[in-house]
């Protein structure tokens, strides 16, 4: 499942708050509210390095039928859940490599279909770009 599109549609939408701080080794959190029309969302978080391709790292169900949980290899320190409003991943012993783009998205399971509504992102990154941040500072 691979999700490109940046704005609202059919009614469905994702929010993200506007910035997040951390210290290498602590442990973060990145929120994620969404409103869907589709009777069985089901959310996914991404992440992407500069010049790479997007990596799967969670899907989550939103409720009971909507997808079946998966979780990526390689993501041991991550963790995440859902409800029918919102999405949350942790991040746990914050590293320089968690510094990246990552994307929240819901999709529509409503007729066996994956179809991607809505999709925002939040970059872990030192330097302020404008977008959701990620500050670490060394032990």
């Amino acid at each position: 499942m691979c999700c490109f599109l940046l704005d609202e549609v059919r009614g469905d939408s994702v929010e993200q708050p506007v910035s997040s701080r951390g210290q290498a080794g602590q442990e973060i959190i990145l929120m994620c509210s969404y409103s869907s029309s589709s009777s069985y969302p089901c959310l996914f978080w991404y992440r992407q390095y500069p010049n790479s391709p997007l990596q799967l790292i969670f899907r989550i169900p939103s409720k009971s039928g909507a997808c079946g949980r998966h979780k990526a290899q390689g993501f041991n320190r991550f963790d995440a859940v859902a409800d029918t409003s919102s999405t949350r991943m942790t991040i746990a012993s914050l590293r320089p490599s968690d510094m990246a783009i990552y994307y929240c998205a819901v999709a529509d399971f409503h007729t066996g279909t994956i179809s991607c509504t809505a999709v925002k992102k939040t970059i872990l990154e030192e330097q302020d770009v404008g977008f959701p941040i990620v500050s670490f500072s060394p032990l």
